[in-house]
């Protein structure tokens, strides 16, 4: 698109802004995907109110938890944090 001739990317900007508020990394980036690996104790809610705000300037983009619900109904939380964010 234009933005992008031109030198701007909005969306590599967001993912930028994206590291730093959610203080992760991105592990893999493709034209049609990206991956960030995201450090469960500042919330799931920080976490989907983010990628929510993100995603709704981009039509047709969508997000989803990799590793926090059972691959096999995906519904059912995995609970791995329970044990994580105990505390000591």
């Amino acid at each position: 698109d234009e933005a992008r001739q031109n030198g701007h990317d909005p969306a590599f900007e967001h993912r930028q802004k994206l590291d730093e508020l959610l203080d992760g990394h991105m592990v893999l980036e493709t034209p049609r995907l990206a991956v960030f690996s995201i450090h469960v104790s500042i919330g799931f809610q920080t976490i989907e109110t983010l990628l929510d705000r993100i995603t709704g300037q981009f039509p047709g983009t969508l997000w989803y938890y990799g590793n926090v619900y059972d691959p096999a109904d995906g519904v059912t939380p995995l609970d791995w944090w329970q044990a994580f964010l105990a505390p000591v």
